[in-house]
C-alpha cells in the first residue's frame, strides 16, 4: 500500500532531471552583440524616383551589416513596426538622389538613418550620409544604386561599431 506513494515521488524527481530543456534563470543577461532590424527604406524626397528601388537599398544594407560583425545578426523588416526579435531598429530615407550622366553610372545618393534600442526608445544615431561614386561598376544583378550605397556605408558601419559594438 504504502510503496506507491514511495515510487510517484521518485518518478517525479527522476523525469525532472531528466529534461531535456535547459532552464536559464530570469535574472540571467545576455552580454553578446545586440541583433539589428532594419525598417523598410522610406522616400524622404517630395518626388518619389522610379529609378531605384527602395527594397534594393534595404536589402544591400541588410548584407553590408550582416557580413560586418557589429550585430549578432541582421533583419530585413517587410513593414514599419513588423515584430522582430532584435535590440536595435534601424530606420533609413532616402533624401537625394542624382544621377550625373543617362546611363545612371555617376550619382550621388543621400540617406538619413536613425537607429534607436527596442527597449529604451532611446535614439543612437540620427544622421544623413552621402555616397558618390563615379563611373559605378556594380556586381551583376545590383541596381546603379549600388555604387553611392556602398560609398556611404563605411561611414555608417564606423558610427554603428561605435555606438553598438560589445
Amino acid at each position: 500500500m504504502y510503496r506507491p506513494l514511495l515510487v510517484l515521488p521518485l518518478l517525479a524527481f527522476i523525469g525532472a532531471g531528466c529534461s531535456s530543456t535547459s532552464t536559464v534563470g530570469r535574472h540571467e543577461s545576455y552580454d553578446g552583440p545586440a541583433a539589428l532590424a532594419i525598417d523598410p527604406v522610406a522616400e524622404g524626397r517630395a518626388v518619389a524616383s522610379p529609378s531605384v528601388s527602395r527594397w534594393w537599398i534595404q536589402k544591400l544594407m541588410a548584407e553590408d551589416l550582416d557580413r560586418s560583425g557589429i550585430f549578432a545578426g541582421v533583419i530585413p523588416l517587410t513593414a514599419t513596426g513588423e515584430a522582430n526579435e532584435a535590440g536595435v531598429v534601424l530606420e533609413a530615407s532616402v533624401n537625394d538622389l542624382v544621377w550625373e550622366d543617362a546611363g545612371q553610372q555617376s550619382g550621388t545618393l543621400s540617406l538619413r538613418v536613425r537607429t534607436r534600442d527596442k527597449l529604451s526608445r532611446e535614439v543612437g544615431i540620427d544622421r544623413v550620409y552621402s555616397g558618390r561614386c563615379d563611373g559605378c561598376r556594380v556586381p551583376a544583378g545590383q541596381p546603379t544604386v549600388a555604387g553611392p550605397l556602398a560609398d556611404l556605408m563605411g561611414e555608417l558601419r564606423q558610427d554603428l561599431d561605435r555606438r553598438y559594438a560589445r
